[in-house]
């Protein structure tokens, strides 16, 4: 099911030592995931829910966050405006350098 992954894998997790090149992975398994609560009287609704990538032997996640956090990222922010005016500080009493010197 998410053999797919072991593209990703060397993505995430880089071996030092390997000479191989990375090959873009053209598949993957991506999991949303929702967490319940163990109250049976809330269990309708879930807690949160959160994106998972496994590892190509579904042992272990490669990336795994709340969905909200992950979209957080992706929402445009707002320009800042730069307020700030630098200026050249000048020694008084220096006048132009002389031609020729």
């Amino acid at each position: 099911m998410a053999e797919a992954n072991k593209a990703i894998e060397p993505l995430v997790i880089r071996d030092i030592f390997s000479s191989e090149p990375i090959v873009p992975p053209a598949t993957a398994s991506v999991f949303f995931v929702g967490i319940f609560s163990p109250i049976v009287k809330q269990a309708e609704r879930p807690l949160s829910i959160e994106i998972a990538v496994p590892d190509k032997d579904m042992k272990g996640w490669l990336f795994h966050e709340p969905i909200d956090l992950f979209v957080r990222r992706y929402v445009k922010q707002a320009a800042q405006e730069d307020k700030a005016l630098p200026t050249l500080k000048v020694k008084k009493g220096v006048g132009p350098t002389p031609p020729g010197s």
